[in-house]
């Protein structure tokens, strides 16, 4: 890319007068995407209700992921500079369906906190160590 000549810049493949445009959707797909953490309010109730726990054993998956969050998020940035923000998003993307798949067949609370506070928030914290870089 010659910054000397801004005719010739692309983005995406685009001109980037009109590549720029593309990264509103996807930057709302992303944030989408990464907002998913804060849904557990949604089937929390229903949960206790499967598995006859407790207000604060229904809770545990969500604190678990925020204290991940907030452990994950410098080994992130540690590895967005070596592995760069594309491969660590496509990571992050893996992880966290891979950590919803495993939370989909759990049947226990503990193992509903390994997959979903564990492994589902630590592929959200991936693509967001860019933010704060």
């Amino acid at each position: 890319m010659n910054s000397s000549d801004p005719a010739k810049i692309q983005l995406l493949g685009l001109p980037a007068a009109r590549g720029r445009w593309l990264l509103i959707p996807l930057g709302m797909v992303l944030l989408l995407c990464l907002g998913t953490m804060y849904t557990w309010s949604v089937f929390r109730q229903t949960l206790e209700a499967e598995l006859a726990i407790g207000d604060t054993e229904s809770l545990l998956p969500y604190t678990v992921a925020l204290v991940c969050y907030a452990t994950v998020m410098p080994i992130a940035g540690f590895y967005m500079l070596k592995l760069g923000l594309r491969r660590l998003a496509a990571l992050g993307g893996v992880v966290v369906g891979c950590g919803y798949l495993l939370a989909s067949f759990s049947n226990h609370i503990a193992t509903i906190t390994l997959s979903y506070g564990v492994i589902n928030d630590a592929g959200v914290t991936w693509p967001t160590a860019f933010l704060w870089q």
